[in-house]
């Protein structure tokens, strides 16, 4: 985990953005939370709230985090899962099966009424926590480094996009 850490802590001071880790049985094993220095709390409580509103059902669907693995573990390489409002996610696994999310972020900046909708659309109580704007190519190029780096294989930002079905902006 430590070297998960080294790379995950990286990879947020340089791009901005959250990284949940979870194991095979779905249990939160590390983070990184993007936008701390603003959030206040603990921040720790702060990303089981966001994990939580993951595994939050809309009436008949899929819960997200269910959605963003299945798609995932279907690619066999990292995948985007977009949201409402342009809020998108990356996630993969590595060679161990822990499962990594890297988001939520947004290719634009997002009104105040679109921060509120993600909050409560995700039950994050935290009136600070703020999705950060991230555009596609910057967010491919991280995440298709940490997963060369976690993994040994490597992904074009290209790959990702045709996996995902998400067409270039």
């Amino acid at each position: 985990m430590e070297q998960i850490r080294f790379v995950l802590d990286r990879f947020f001071y340089g791009w901005k953005m959250n990284a949940l880790v979870f194991d095979k049985d779905d249990k939160l094993l590390d983070f990184c939370m993007g936008n701390i220095e603003k959030i206040s709390g603990d921040s720790a409580e702060m990303m089981e709230e966001v994990h939580k509103g993951m595994l939050a059902k809309k009436e008949n669907t899929s819960t997200l985090f269910s959605a963003m693995k299945e798609k995932c573990k279907k690619a066999g390489i990292p995948t985007i899962y977009m949201e409402e409002d342009g809020i998108y996610y990356i996630s993969f696994y590595d060679n161990e099966e822990r499962f990594f999310i890297l988001g939520p972020v947004s290719a634009d900046t997002l009104s105040f009424a679109q921060q509120v909708a993600y909050r409560k659309r995700h039950h994050v109580s935290n009136r600070k926590y703020v999705v950060p704007k991230v555009s596609f190519a910057k967010a491919l190029n991280g995440v298709a480094l940490v997963y060369y780096v976690l993994t040994g294989k490597q992904v074009t930002e290209d790959a990702i996009m045709k996996v995902s079905q998400v067409a270039a902006n």
